[in-house]
């Protein structure tokens, strides 16, 4: 997540705070788009632009990636236990 931080923002890595608000460190709602279009690709899910404005520091965010990574890990599992009683 640093390492996308770091290259929407154009900051070196050790500037970026997992504490600190994305347009405190100069995000803007262009960079912010750019950000949650790298964000969605890497991890592969759909989170939407109003949330970084909800959860726009990092710590925030990744712990939302991370809920929903396991949420789908947990339909897709669901999905594989009903197609193996099928």
């Amino acid at each position: 997540m640093v390492s996308i931080w770091s290259e929407v923002l154009q900051l070196d890595k050790d500037s970026i705070s997992t504490n600190e608000s994305f347009f405190v460190m100069g995000g803007d709602s262009i960079k912010a788009v750019k950000l949650m279009s790298k964000v969605n690709k890497h991890f592969n899910i759909n989170i939407k632009l109003a949330e970084l404005f909800e959860m726009n520091k990092i710590s925030q965010l990744a712990d939302h990636v991370m809920i929903i990574k396991q949420i789908k890990i947990s339909a897709n599992d669901l999905d594989e236990v009903v197609e193996l009683k099928l």
